[in-house]
């Protein structure tokens, strides 16, 4: 079954001044249309990317790709008398339904409507305007790319200027933007709090686990989490000071 979001060329950016950047990945964006990052959301994508449903000690273990959507908004403000574009992607879903192999992942209409219905209830309860901006997917020990499937899904569901793809290689600790219909690569993109930003907290990550329970599985992932986010800033880090 094929999805395509109609009208969606005629959604209009809500004027929001420019988030705070806390840090750089690649080159400082300086275009007219830029990609804003949340880290909240960014950790969510390097823990539900990693994971095993089979239990974290089995995490370098797992092959099969993982993905979600992304949440946020298309916003614009005005730098030095121009107008500047940006996607702010603040949250994501985990896709639990997604059909998944060693080599790809594939959303289908069961996944979209699931996730559009999370998304409803996300909106009502926060009263934040927020629409789905993309989406994510794992290419574990393959390299950070969009293959041509990915390209194809792009296209057909994601296929605005200002949709995005995060493309997460869990093995080699790498992850990488994509954007518009020909899933360009960004060369750059901004990093910001959520919270500090005034937008709604995250939603909690919910992740299926067999055989194990949630306060365990809470407890296990609290861990993983520091432990991820410090093996990121060992390699970034030297990369920033280049930059």
């Amino acid at each position: 079954m094929k999805f395509v979001i109609k009208k969606v060329n005629e959604v209009e950016p809500i004027k929001r001044r420019l988030p705070e950047i806390l840090e750089i990945e690649g080159e400082i964006p300086t275009e007219e249309f830029r990609i804003f990052l949340s880290k909240q959301a960014r950790e969510k994508i390097f823990i539900a990317g990693s994971h095993n449903p089979d239990g974290v000690a089995s995490i370098y273990r797992r092959e099969n790709e993982r993905g979600g959507v992304l949440l946020g908004n298309l916003y614009y403000d005005e730098v030095n008398g121009q107008k500047v574009t940006y996607t702010a992607v603040t949250d994501i879903m985990p896709a639990e339904e997604a059909q998944a192999g060693s080599t790809h992942v594939e959303f289908d209409g069961g996944m979209l409507k699931r996730v559009m219905e999370e998304a409803s209830d996300y909106i009502q309860k926060t009263g934040q305007n927020a629409r789905i901006v993309g989406w994510y997917h794992t290419h574990p020990g393959f390299g950070v790319f969009m293959s041509g499937t990915d390209q194809n899904t792009q296209r057909q569901i994601y296929g605005t200027d200002w949709h995005v793809a995060i493309v997460f290689d869990p093995i080699r600790r790498d992850y990488g933007i994509f954007y518009g219909k020909d899933s360009a690569p960004a060369t750059g993109w901004a990093i910001f709090d959520l919270t500090a930003e005034g937008f709604p907290p995250p939603m909690k990550l919910r992740l299926r686990v067999n055989n194990v329970t949630n306060r365990q599985v809470e407890e296990d992932f609290l861990q993983l989490k520091a432990a991820l986010l410090e093996e990121f800033r060992e390699m970034f880090d030297p990369v920033k000071d280049i930059i």
